[in-house]
């Protein structure tokens, strides 16, 4: 079950992207009435040092809320939608994160028929071509952390 690893590393991503206490300076969520808002995940990877491993431990930013994480799975990822949730929901357990929902956006491969050339998309990559004859599967192995939803007193 590969999707705990990746709920995981997702995980110590969230805690690395975080807003620090007191909100983000400078920053303001379209939609953010209320101190709601999406942010888009930061494209940097490495720069930001995480501030608390992902159990939770000396977490000092208990004021800003996680509500939601939406992720993009390419095909060749090969997550099971099911198993990643439960995955995610045993990863967060026990921290400040642990109300925090995953949305997980599974991309379809995109086939190529050998024959007559014909495209398409499908959840099944060896799906035969309506004239019968066999695809030619592409799709990345990608996991994307697309978005945070936080509540941040005072924004």
């Amino acid at each position: 079950m590969h999707e705990l690893s990746l709920a995981q590393a997702l995980l110590d991503q969230v805690v690395r992207h975080m807003p620090p206490p007191g909100g983000i300076s400078g920053v303001s969520a379209p939609g953010s009435a209320g101190g709601s808002g999406s942010r888009p995940a930061p494209q940097s990877h490495g720069v930001n040092e995480p501030r608390a491993s992902a159990n939770g431990a000396s977490l000092s930013n208990d004021q800003v809320i996680l509500r939601k994480v939406v992720v993009r799975a390419g095909p060749a990822q090969a997550i099971e939608p099911q198993a990643m949730q439960m995955a995610w929901q045993a990863s967060i357990a026990g921290t400040p994160y642990a109300q925090a929902q995953l949305e997980l956006r599974v991309e379809p491969w995109r086939l190529i028929c050998t024959s007559c050339g014909k495209e398409w998309t499908s959840e099944d990559p060896l799906e035969l071509c309506t004239c019968g004859q066999p695809a030619t599967p592409k799709g990345d192995a990608e996991l994307t952390l697309l978005s945070m939803e936080v509540d941040v007193p005072g924004e």
